[in-house]
């Protein structure tokens, strides 16, 4: 038979016994228990990429459950928690990885108590012909029957290629000390799962064997036999208890780390200590009973078996202070019988010493005089200062930066600094009107300046400094700008007069442009000017980006306005001009990228978007009409500009 091709199905043995605490002992526990599948070929070949899909179905945390997949070694491994010493169940469904070998094996459903940390082999085997009547197979199990179950399970399947509705039968279902289970399973119900208990009395010497022989039979619909099974087993009674191993003491080193940090690192079991030694068929389980402090956290608990490598130990540290931190962990040690549970005690405990050095960030500030910042109350904008913070030290830092005056900002207000980088803070000044009326100092010099005082106060960068901050506020600030525009000239000319008014952005500047290809990508330009009977309107617009968005709005603030005599439209201007800016500002009304039929005497309000904000400029219509007698002339509008107002 071509073993290759009938891969299809496999025996299921459970290696470990459980040995459960019983139930009426005085209290129960919960702990983390690790389940291993191992998948192999027959006889030992490992099979990779198998997906074991699991789910724990009773007790504390159930229904919970993950999925894992065998390794280069066939193995796969997960954590169930809060296992109970009762046991809980566990089930799991096992896949095949898509090779030619296993393409036609089922998906394998599998149900076991877990108490302990459990061992599961499966071993891919090849099917079995219909018509079989000399197939042989043995059983060799082991248990104590003072101690936990005080029996072995183990279940086989053997699948044979028979039609569907095989039936099977065993000669006897109960000899002695020994159970035997059979079922019919499989996608085509002609698959035996044959499961075989031992269970010896409780007055069984250690040392001492039963054996037992008996015969399953596969009948098919029609009565003929298509399968006969010749199987022995061996039953051992064995109370015998592990020796305790040896124990060295270590320590390792685990360098230095910042206060105020949680880093996780592992204490090096494997390269510090030899290979465990123990007898096979033994287990050891580690206990942390002491050591975890409020800056230490070790891994709680782990196992090992002979031959294998200690693990490395998962370790939080997670320290506050500086200094140095030392602990001493100890794991108690329990050796456990595989084979029946049997579990002792050992006086010896794992030992590891380990230290740690812990450090902080340190930084200096470079500049410690910020200003003068100058300001105008009247304005959007601000001038800026920065101070430098750079972490001169090993740990990361965050600075947290507040000012103690509200006249002043800083951005950001916290840093989070690598060792070595450097950042900046920046300063803004922000008084307005109301804050230059409140200072009680004469104003001077043509500006109307005030001085204004601050500190920024720096936390994080060892002990807490301040930095002095001065500001300089002005009243006589705005740009004020009168200027006329036309947009053409009358037919028959080359020329085309084509202007417009730019608003720098955060800038008290209004440039005038006279360009006939792009005056219309400028802020406030005249798209028409137009005559009806004597009188004569505009409509100004804003110049798009190219993306085709606005630079600006307008919005209707007066009509028939007029300035006092010596002033300009900076100094005297309509009350409501100050509540619509702050309208648009915050967005509760909104303006239109051109407005028809101004006519003399109207102010209207042009709100440009800015990098960083809105910020107003106002308009007051002076004249609209010919800018000179005579056939030539052309219609132009004159305009007084104050920009930017309003700093609300």
């Amino acid at each position: 038979m071509n073993n290759r091709l009938h891969l299809i199905l496999m025996a299921v043995i459970l290696l470990v016994a459980v040995s459960c605490q019983v139930p009426f002992s005085p209290e129960d526990v919960t702990v983390a228990r690790t389940v291993t599948v191992n998948v192999i070929k027959e006889p030992t070949t490992p099979v990779r990429g198998v997906v074991v899909e699991w789910q724990k179905l009773t007790g504390l945390s159930a229904p919970f459950g993950g999925v894992t997949r065998t390794g280069a070694d066939g193995s796969a491994e997960f954590t169930v928690p809060n296992v109970s010493l009762t046991r809980d169940t566990v089930g799991m469904v096992v896949s095949m990885p898509p090779d030619p070998d296993l393409s036609g094996i089922d998906p394998i459903r599998l149900k076991y108590a877990v108490c302990n940390d459990t061992t599961i082999t499966l071993a891919v085997r090849p099917i079995i012909a219909c018509g079989t009547v000399n197939y042989t197979d043995s059983f060799v199990l082991q248990t104590c029957p003072t101690e936990g179950t005080g029996e072995q399970k183990i279940c086989k399947i053997y699948p044979t290629n028979c039609p569907a509705g095989v039936t099977f039968t065993a000669s006897a279902s109960t000899s002695g000390p020994f159970t035997v289970t059979t079922t019919s399973t499989g996608t085509t119900q002609s698959t035996l799962e044959l499961c075989m208990t031992y269970r010896p009395p409780a007055s069984a010497v250690s040392g001492s064997v039963d054996t037992t022989s008996f015969i399953v039979r596969g009948t098919a619909l029609n009565g003929a036999t298509v399968f006969l099974l010749t199987a022995t087993a061996k039953g051992t009674v064995n109370c015998s208890t592990c020796e305790c191993p040896v124990v060295p003491d270590t320590s390792e080193p685990l360098g230095t780390y910042c206060a105020n940090t949680t880093t996780d690192t592992v204490v090096s079991l494997s390269r510090l200590l030899p290979t465990f030694n123990l007898d096979a068929g033994c287990e050891a389980e580690f206990n942390l009973v002491a050591g975890s402090t409020s800056v230490f956290d070790p891994e709680s608990r782990f196992t090992l078996r002979g031959g294998q490598k200690y693990p490395d130990l998962s370790m939080r540290i997670m320290p506050t202070q500086t200094g140095q931190f030392s602990t001493t962990l100890r794991y108690s040690l329990t050796v456990r019988n595989l084979a029946t549970g049997k579990t002792q005690q050992c006086p010896d405990e794992l030992v590891i010493g380990t230290q740690i050095n812990v450090i902080t960030g340190s930084c200096q500030i470079v500049r410690r005089q910020v200003g003068p910042l100058r300001k105008c109350v009247y304005n959007d904008s601000s001038t800026v200062d920065s101070i430098e913070i750079r972490n001169t030290g090993q740990c990361p830092i965050t600075i947290n930066v507040t000012s103690k005056s509200a006249l002043f900002t800083v951005s950001p207000s916290a840093l989070q600094l690598a060792a070595g980088q450097t950042s900046r803070v920046y300063v803004r000044f922000n008084a307005q009107r109301r804050d230059w009326d409140a200072n009680p100092m004469q104003p001077r010099g043509p500006l109307g300046e005030k001085d204004f005082r601050g500190q920024i106060e720096i936390t994080g960068c060892d002990l807490p400094s301040t930095v002095d901050v001065d500001g300089i506020a002005t009243v006589q600030c705005n740009t004020f700008k009168y200027q006329c525009l036309r947009q053409f000239r009358p037919q028959g000319f080359e020329s085309v007069y084509a202007e417009s008014m730019e608003l720098l952005d955060q800038k008290a500047q209004i440039l005038y442009q006279n360009d006939n290809q792009r005056f219309k990508v400028f802020d406030i330009y005249a798209q028409s000017i137009a005559q009806v009977g004597g009188a004569y309107t505009v409509t100004l617009a804003t110049g798009t980006n190219i993306l085709g968005q606005a630079f600006g709005a307008f919005y209707p603030v007066a009509s028939n306005f007029a300035v006092l005599p010596g002033q300009n439209i900076c100094d005297t201007y309509p009350m409501l001009a100050e509540a619509t800016c702050s309208a648009a500002k915050a967005g509760t009304q909104q303006g239109t990228p051109t407005l028809s039929g101004i006519r003399q005497g109207d102010v209207v309000l042009y709100v440009k978007q800015g990098a960083t904000g809105k910020q107003c400029a106002l308009i007051w219509i002076q004249s609209i009409g010919p800018d000179r007698p005579g056939a030539v002339a052309l219609p132009q509008v004159c305009m007084e500009i104050c920009y930017p107002v309003f700093n609300l």
